[in-house]
């Protein structure tokens, strides 16, 4: 972290400080009546600091929200009555997990959200945002179990203590949010456990239904055995560093027409062969579950002769893909003879041995999917640990089931040996020691694998009854919204390079269907209610009866009220139920993606479509399509207008936030403080989400980035402080004439004002912070005060000239404290605070973007003061400083009537031009014989008069201790008798 002393340093290098360059010094020897002369100058003065301590840093903060009333500016905005007729503009919140504390994702979401919230509240706009927290689910159900150790807990004891878990986050979390100055309906959060939004995701549900697209099935899903429940592919993540045991495996085939392939293979046909199927596997633990071997028909296969180590009586045969050949050969580091080649049709009739149970037959079965290039070009099958595989064991019409328990282990039909071991642990070792001689080769690999995104824990793929939402049928509905009436970016002005559809489509494209059923208790529970024979029962009679007792009761009901409660005579009638058949609640609930996935609808009052939804590059498989599906599912179309996606956090290096790592940043902690790090206050983490959460797919933050960021708030302070110290004194009325430098400066602004707008519009927040914080240097502080720094310091108090100078300053910092406002609000409360002429901070939040009158003469103004600043340009560039000099500019009549604007005289120590050339005094004259290309020349005549005492500036006349300018500023103060005597 840099210290103050450094951070200074770095500042003064980039910014001005704001004492008057100036400002006359003496040694100490001079008499106290000289330095009274530095009390005549016009010093800037302002109580705003560059600089903010740690200390008191929490503390402004609440003071700023405070003044800005940020608790009422939300229900302001949406609801004060002069604002009735503004459109409404509704950003749809992606709820985050209830549970644990924010942290710096959290961040970046919020505050960009906070960005669009107030651009849009000051561009026109009532804005509808409510905050939301997604609330069921895994992860608090874990922690509940956690906590409650051996402890045997009862479905309402574990639902009760997770509703415990959930608001004691939602309140935490809340406050990190709050204290960010993220503005919303904080009175009315939308939280997915609450009764309303769970009713109206039933009726939701038996809506999707009752058209079809909700179904329950026997299928394969990927199945967490550390969650004991199913998941879907969002929730998903994909450990690249993952290592399996990966085995060549070998399967006695039975009756494989060898003869067909090869003539006598031995001298003589003294030895017997055994011929094998070959195949390759990285999960041994399915070997005991094998069903078939998939082969593909079209292929090349090869009858195989390894070479022996010790001669046996039986020759050892393998069936092998021609293309996997060489792979196979370096894999085992030895060649191999070969005695035939064969299409794989002949292997339509063969049976092999099950590994297990030797006398069971199993097939060789022709399947699409097959690969011959890839793994040895035979595929082993177990029906109900692949998708492939089980659409296999679907087309033959063969019962599948499972023989692995819900937390991974394998059943008692298994035998002895592997009941209730761990298929991903000691299960898969013991079948490596059962089946080890039939074990061809083995070694470990590194691959990519999935994981569950919450216990960091492998899954594995199994078969089990769930309920599905057949998303292949609107997949290509949906595909057509998204290219028709959405638009999804990253942020930025190049809507071509930012576009990312291409990334959602993608996603929507293969998908087949959605694994909705979950085999926990905290959640939604799924109504269905099942007969005797394990059938289920679900009809819009009896989903809305639960719907209406969840709104009433809350979803306790379903583990807390009887079947009956639910099935009255009447929905028993209304079903085509008997009345004394018997049936049972189901015990799955809905999965959390469902649960948020439903906001369009169960969060907002009028199901109006969102205007924009902002969220991480994650939800391209999460919540842009969980949204997408239960919208189009329902017949409401596309659920957002806009999508901007923002990237995830990671440090310094570009590694992952990691607490094994130890660079996690808390959020709290840059806000606050701790005893290492200095409280950088909200809007120092504001300023990161904006120069680097936004227009990227990563979001860097570390000691580094906070120790850029601290020079770069310094320098956007500093520059406040100038514009708050110069306009010290003046009283607000605008000048009776403007100089043309003002004009120009406000033109500079104008443009500058107009691509933050668009910026801001294009969700382009890295590009309006980083165009604000290079307009401030550049073009306001390099140019404009450099250049009027003189005349607001020197020239007689009041004067018009001075007076212009402030007015432009009061316009020039109003404009950007209002522009700066969306992404900095305490920052500008502050500003604002500190105006001399403002007595209501707060209500300068709510003004609209600021904007800046031009007279229609911008364009000659432009060109005027274009010209002047080439001599400049010119002038410095011999790398003097040219304050000191006398010019002389000759100009041919176009450039003389440009420059003539800036100076009427043909000779002035005090003109327009002289403030923009940076000289002390300069000679215009019209010249047509100059051939410059630019249309003037200039000759520097040196020093032509003495040095003012006063402004430092060579521009006074021989005997005088004052130029004229400063003259008539002591006349004005009453002082130049007084020290004409004394000097």
């Amino acid at each position: 972290m840099l210290s103050r002393r450094l951070l200074l340093r770095h500042s003064r290098l980039l910014y001005p400080p704001l004492r008057p360059p100036l400002r006359p010094s003496y040694s100490t020897e001079e008499s106290s009546d000289k330095k009274h002369l530095s009390q005549t100058v016009f010093l800037p003065k302002t109580k705003f600091q560059t600089y903010v301590k740690s200390a008191t840093r929490s503390r402004l903060d609440s003071e700023l929200r405070e003044m800005g009333r940020f608790d009422e500016l939300y229900q302001w905005q949406l609801n004060a009555k002069e604002r009735a007729n503004l459109p409404l503009f509704k950003l749809l919140d992606g709820p985050p997990y209830a549970n644990g504390r924010a942290h710096v994702g959290h961040a970046v979401n919020k505050v960009l959200k906070d960005f669009v919230v107030r651009f849009k509240m000051s561009t026109g706009h009532r804005v509808h945002f409510r905050p939301g927290w997604d609330c069921h689910g895994l992860p608090i159900e874990r922690k509940v179990e956690e906590e409650s150790g051996d402890k045997k807990c009862t479905a309402i004891e574990r639902r009760t203590a997770a509703r415990a878990v959930a608001e004691g986050a939602i309140v935490q979390q809340m406050n990190s949010f709050r204290r960010w100055g993220v503005m919303g309906e904080w009175e009315r959060p939308y939280r997915t456990m609450d009764p309303t939004y769970e009713a109206r995701q039933l009726r939701l549900f038996s809506l999707m239904f009752d058209k079809g697209l909700v179904y329950q099935a026997y299928k394969p899903v990927y199945y967490s055995p550390s969650s004991r429940t199913a998941l879907a592919e969002a929730e998903l993540e994909y450990n690249a560093q993952h290592t399996s045991t990966a085995v060549h495996f070998r399967f006695h085939l039975i009756n494989f027409p060898l003869e067909s392939v090869v003539g006598g293979l031995d001298e003589g046909g003294k030895r017997h062969c055994s011929v094998y199927a070959l195949v390759w596997t990285t999960t041994p633990w399915t070997l005991p579950l094998n069903d078939a071997i998939c082969y593909a028909p079209d292929a090349q296969y090869l009858l195989i002769e390894p070479q022996e180590k010790h001669k046996n009586p039986i020759r050892t045969l393998y069936i092998i893909s021609e293309a996997t050949l060489p792979a196979f050969e370096s894999k085992i580091q030895q060649k191999v003879t070969v005695h035939g080649r064969f299409g794989g049709n002949l292997l339509k009739d063969c049976i092999y041995a099950n590994c297990m149970w030797h006398e069971v037959g199993m097939p060789m079965i022709a399947a699409k999917h097959v690969v011959a290039d890839s793994g040895t070009g035979l595929v082993h099958t177990a029906f109900a640990h692949g998708f492939e595989d089980f659409q296999v064991g679907v087309d033959r019409g063969v019962p599948i089931k499972c023989y692995v328990t819900e937390d991974g282990r394998y059943t008692r039909e298994m035998g002895h040996n592997l009941w209730d071991k761990s298929v991903l642990g000691d299960g898969q070792t013991a079948v490596l020691n059962l089946l080890g001689k039939h074990v061809v080769h083995r070694d470990t690999i590194v691959h990519s694998y999935p994981y569950d995104w919450r216990t960091k824990e492998p899954v594995i793929i199994r078969a089990s009854l769930q309920w599905f939402i057949n998303v292949s049928d609107i997949a290509d509905r949906a595909v057509q919204l998204v290219a028709d009436s959405v638009e999804v970016t990253s942020g930025g002005s190049n809507r071509q390079e930012s576009d990312r559809r291409s990334s959602l489509t993608a996603y929507l494209t293969k998908r087949p269907s959605w694994c909705i059923s979950r085999q926990r208790v905290w959640g939604v529970p799924i109504p269905a209610f099942y007969r005797e024979d394990g059938s289920s029962v679900v009809t819009d009679a009896i989903v809305n009866r639960v719907a209406d007792l969840v709104e009433r009761h809350g979803t306790d009901c379903w583990w807390t009220m009887d079947t009956d409660d639910f099935l009255t005579a009447d929905v028993r009638k209304r079903s085509g139920l008997a009345p004394d058949e018997k049936l049972t609640k189901g015990n799955d609930i809905m999965d959390v993606w469902l649960d948020s996935g439903v906001a369009w609808h169960c969060a907002s009052d009028d199901d109006a479509v969102a205007d924009l939804v902002v969220e991480g590059d994650d939800q391209f498989r999460g919540w842009f399509q969980s949204l997408l599906w239960t919208s189009v599912a329902a017949d409401h179309g596309a659920p957002y207008r806009r999508v901007l996606v923002h990237g995830f956090c990671v440090d310094d290096d570009e590694r992952k936030m990691s607490k094994s790592i130890g660079n996690v940043i808390d959020p709290d902690m840059i806000t606050d403080g701790t005893l290492k790090q200095p409280a950088l206050g909200a809007d120092f983490l504001r300023l990161w989400v904006a120069s680097h959460g936004s227009e990227s797919n990563r979001a860097k933050i570390g000691p580094n980035v906070i120790a850029d960021l601290q020079v770069r708030l310094a320098q956007i302070r500093s520059s406040l402080r100038f514009l708050l110290g110069g306009v010290e004194g003046y009283d607000g009325r605008a000048p009776r004439h403007r100089r043309l430098i003002d004009m120009y400066m406000l033109l500079l602004l104008d443009r500058h004002l107009s691509s933050v707008r668009r910026r801001y519009e294009d969700l382009a927040f890295r590009a309006a912070i980083n165009e604000s914080c290079q307009f401030m240097s550049s073009q306001l502080s390099a140019f404009y005060i450099a250049t009027v720094k003189d005349r607001l310091y020197c020239h007689p108090r009041s004067s018009d000239a001075q007076q212009s100078v402030k007015a432009t300053l009061d316009v020039v910092g109003r404009a950007l404290a209002g522009s700066l406002a969306p992404m900095l609000p305490h920052l500008a409360v502050e500003f604002f605070h500190h105006h001399p002429l403002v007595s209501d901070a707060g209500a300068m939040l709510r003004e609209p973007f600021p904007t800046v009158d031009i007279e229609s003469t911008a364009v000659d103004i432009q060109r005027i003061v274009e010209t002047a600043r080439s001599i400049n340009r010119q002038l410095v560039s011999g790398g003097e400083d040219p304050t000191s000099f006398s010019i002389s500019v000759r100009a041919n009549s176009e450039v003389y009537a440009l420059l003539s604007a800036l100076q009427a005289e043909s000779t002035s120590i005090d003109s327009e031009l002289v403030e923009l050339c940076g000289v002390s005094a300069v000679s215009l004259e019209l010249d047509e014989t100059v051939q410059s290309d630019c249309g003037y020349q200039v000759l520097n005549s040196g020093p032509q008069f003495g040095h003012c005492r006063r402004c430092r500036k060579k521009n006074r006349i021989a005997n005088d201790p004052f130029c004229s300018r400063c003259a008539k500023a002591l006349d004005t103060l009453g002082e130049t008798a007084l020290l004409e005597r004394k000097l």
